[in-house]
């Protein structure tokens, strides 16, 4: 099942709730609404303060057949101009993280305190990394799909939507022979939803959406993500080079 919070659940209720039951998503409804971000971040200061920014953007994420480069600008005029015919591909962002490079966004969010971190780093160079290549905006027009994923080095997620209303469906811990039914996650704007390591969740838009995520480790998956970094150490190499 998914446990739901209502808002106004304080940071300690909720993370002894989570480590009575790890490996079982929640949703916080509501958690994340007095966030600069979900009055601020709309379409157009999103445009006006990060319009310039070159990303690639794909048919799908999980599955990609199709890609080019954009800039945010265009695109988000093309989502809001209605993004063009049923036939044409429901363009999505891939790996668009812009809080390196605009380090003032920072200030418009928190990190859940359920959802703290192992990965805080204190030089400026690996904190740089971290946003890097552990936190994402992803944008796009209703229709957009996230192919069924589980998440990179076996890390938890946060997922805040800040524009729009998405649906994620949680399909059950990686591996499971026989799979309970799908739970489905309704998010709108201000809910916070967390996905632990291993469970497989896709994703879609029901509406022009924004969504701000952070992959995290903590003490419940520690071993799990050093298991997966010694598992597959060229794909941890690689990502540390592209720092």
């Amino acid at each position: 099942m998914i446990r739901v919070f209502k808002e106004g659940i304080s940071a300690e209720e909720a993370e002894r709730a989570l480590l009575a039951s790890p490996g079982a998503p929640a949703l916080f409804k509501g958690y994340a609404k007095h966030w600069r971000a979900c009055g601020r971040w709309t379409w157009d200061f999103l445009r006006e303060a990060l319009g310039q920014d070159e990303l690639v953007v794909g048919d799908n994420i999980g599955g990609t057949k199709r890609g080019k480069k954009v800039l945010l600008a265009g695109f988000i005029d093309w989502i809001l101009g209605g993004a063009g015919p049923e036939s044409e591909p429901r363009w999505y962002t891939l790996q668009y993280s812009p809080f390196a490079k605009h380090p003032e966004l920072l200030e418009d969010f928190a990190f859940p305190e359920f959802c703290r971190t192992l990965l805080d780093f204190r030089s400026p160079a690996d904190k740089e990394w971290y946003l890097k290549k552990f936190g994402w905006l992803f944008i796009g027009p209703a229709g957009t799909e996230t192919l069924p994923h589980t998440d990179l080095f076996s890390t938890h997620a946060w997922l805040a939507q800040i524009i729009g209303r998405k649906c994620v469906s949680l399909h059950g811990p990686a591996g499971e022979k026989a799979r309970s039914a799908v739970k489905r996650a309704d998010l709108e704007p201000g809910d916070v939803l967390l996905v632990p390591a291993g469970q497989v969740h896709s994703a879609r838009s029901l509406e022009p959406s924004v969504t701000l995520s952070f992959n995290f480790v903590n003490h419940t998956n520690l071993s799990a993500f050093l298991d997966a970094i010694a598992d597959d150490p060229q794909a941890w190499r690689l990502r540390r080079e592209e720092a």
